[in-house]
């Protein structure tokens, strides 16, 4: 039986929901091409069957897969990165040529070459927490929308909104009670059921968020971050989920490019 030990053997995959493209490399030589199913378990079996003792390194591109192959890959002992697509070195025969096995190829060709900046990949547990907090913004986007539907319902029926507008209970209840008044006035009574179980479904998100940061050890500089004047809640709490450690950046120039990219779009 054929013995691998510490040759270094470089695995590019092209992910998909359905099926990986995987392309095997090693010494400036290409072993294989094949698709598999999606499976990390299966494809660490066919490496170790195959080129037993081998040093396994593996890449793929950030997408929308997220960080879980990672996770799993790095579990199983294979040195996993992930890269943007945009920063993997492509001749323009492949930009204007595109295939999954062409794209698995290239990956591992670039890996071996070492041409490949590996991206920041947070714990999963930090994966989580942001996930969290980004859920919380959306709702909040959400509360905005069903606010406006409500402001346009009662324009278009030449309707003045009762009283100050805070959505808050007592203005709620005027709101039901105009829908009650109002000849077939289900379309706002159910705008408002809406509004109210959006306002109880933030409540609850918030609360929990407040106590994964505490549970993650940031609780202290989520308190610190919201004694600066104009730093609410979920701008303190944004802060901590997306930056995570502040260290990982060379300079300012740097955190602000990555805030402006990412922090601000909420993408």
């Amino acid at each position: 039986m054929l013995k691998f030990s510490g040759q270094v053997f470089f695995v590019g995959i092209d992910v998909h929901l359905k099926s990986w493209t995987v392309t095997v490399r090693t010494e400036r030589l290409e072993l294989k091409t094949f698709k598999m199913n999606p499976v990390p378990e299966q494809l660490v079996a066919y490496l170790n069957n195959n080129f037993p003792g081998g040093i396994f390194k593996s890449v793929y591109e950030a997408g929308f897969s997220g960080f879980w192959i990672h996770y799993r890959l790095k579990k199983l002992g294979i040195e996993n990165i992930v890269v943007n697509p945009g920063d993997v070195p492509t001749s323009n025969k492949e930009k204007h040529s595109k295939t999954d096995p062409r794209d698995s190829r290239k990956l591992s060709r670039e890996l071996e070459k070492d041409n490949l900046i590996p991206i920041y990949i947070q714990s999963l547990e930090d994966q989580t927490l942001k996930s969290l907090c980004r859920l919380r913004f959306s709702l909040g986007k959400d509360l905005a929308q069903i606010k406006n539907r409500i402001s346009a319902y009662m324009h278009l029926f030449n309707k003045e909104i009762p009283g100050e507008v805070r959505w808050i209970g007592a203005f709620i209840k005027k709101l039901y009670k105009l829908s009650a008044d109002l000849p077939n006035g289900e379309t706002l009574k159910h705008l408002t059921n809406s509004l109210k179980s959006k306002k109880q479904e933030i409540l609850s998100v918030t609360a929990d968020l407040k106590e994964a940061v505490i549970r993650s050890g940031r609780g202290e500089l989520f308190k610190v971050l919201r004694t600066i004047p104009g730093v609410g809640f979920l701008t303190a709490a944004t802060f901590i989920t997306e930056i995570i450690d502040i260290s990982r950046f060379k300079n300012f120039d740097s955190l602000a490019a990555y805030g402006k990219r990412k922090i601000c779009p909420y993408i």
